[in-house]
């Protein structure tokens, strides 16, 4: 018990050493299938604090549209919107009928073929996700009504960490592992093992 209470505080000195900033995303869908999508930025690393932030931007970062799909989207904003990246992403799916797995990665292709580096969390029409991105990490979850769930870090979290298949104190020893080994020193991951509800 000492141990996890020093990792815990050694992690929060971290976090308030590095003061990092993220970009928080969600999409949504209801039972009437109404899909909804929000996007907040804490903006890119040393740009001036009241930046309008470029990833919030309906078309670019958040997009929805019932009976296709909704995006939330982070990264190089700027370029996000001369993609007009969120909004093609449904755009591709509506006219040429793709998955959204398909849509998805197509367009975060191109945005790397510009030499930027995003990602996007995507719900189909059906409550199917996509959660595509072109850099090492990229903190997302997915939740639906059967309860499956689904939470990754990196890359090839899901490879390496069955997280998601244990429950109590196998599951938060799984997402702590995880993240040592990962070797995460921003917000995401630490605070990821800290909100973890007590019930599970």
């Amino acid at each position: 018990m000492t141990k996890k209470i020093e990792f815990t505080e050694r992690a929060k000195k971290q976090i308030k050493a590095d003061a990092k900033m993220g970009t928080v995303g969600v999409v949504a869908l209801d039972a009437f299938g109404n899909i909804a999508a929000g996007t907040s930025t804490g903006g890119m690393t040393n740009k001036k604090p009241g930046r309008i932030g470029d990833s919030p931007i309906i078309g670019a970062g958040t997009w929805a549209e019932n009976g296709v799909c909704g995006v939330s989207g982070t990264g190089h904003g700027e370029y996000f919107i001369r993609l007009n990246v969120a909004k093609e992403i449904c755009v591709l799916m509506k006219y040429q009928n793709l998955e959204v797995q398909k849509a998805a990665q197509i367009v975060i292709d191109r945005l790397a073929a510009m030499g930027a580096d995003g990602g996007v969390i995507v719900l189909d029409k059906k409550g199917d996700p996509a959660m595509i991105f072109n850099t090492p990490a990229m903190a997302r979850a997915y939740k639906n009504s059967p309860d499956d769930t689904f939470v990754q870090i990196y890359k090839d979290f899901a490879e390496n960490w069955l997280c998601n298949q244990l429950k109590g104190g196998e599951f938060k020893a799984c997402v702590k592992g995880a993240i040592e080994e990962q070797e995460i020193q921003g917000k995401s991951g630490y605070e990821l093992l800290d909100e973890i509800p007590s019930g599970y």
